[in-house]
């Protein structure tokens, strides 16, 4: 089993699930001493704008999204933000959470390189 996994969070308030989801499995393959990033692409990068998350709480038992992201970072975890996902919406870096860059489709391929497993 590959030591490396990127999560593909696509989705923020369209699909709180999904983006609450996302977060669940990125937190738990840190749990399981795996180095983990998340990429956020299209409606996904709204995650990890600040403030934007704290709108995301499906409830129990999941934690709040801002949790799971705060979680997510202190354990490590790197967050991949699609700059041209971000320019369509308008997004600068200066609106960013901490932890969060902005990243081009080459990094994430060179993430992919590294012997990454992917999950959506």
């Amino acid at each position: 089993m590959a030591e490396n996994f990127l999560v593909i969070v696509s989705h923020h308030n369209d699909n709180d699930d999904k983006a609450t989801m996302g977060f669940e499995f990125a937190n738990e393959t840190q749990n399981m001493g795996k180095k983990t990033a998340v990429f956020l692409t299209t409606a996904g990068v709204m995650c990890a704008v600040e403030g934007e998350a704290a709108f995301i709480d499906i409830g129990g038992p999941f934690a709040p999204l801002d949790d799971l992201i705060d979680r997510f970072i202190e354990a490590g975890g790197r967050i991949f933000v699609s700059t041209p996902c971000m320019k369509l919406r308008g997004i600068k870096n200066s609106q960013l959470i901490a932890g969060a860059v902005s990243a081009e489709l080459k990094d994430i391929i060179e993430w992919i390189g590294n012997g990454s497993q992917i999950a959506f």
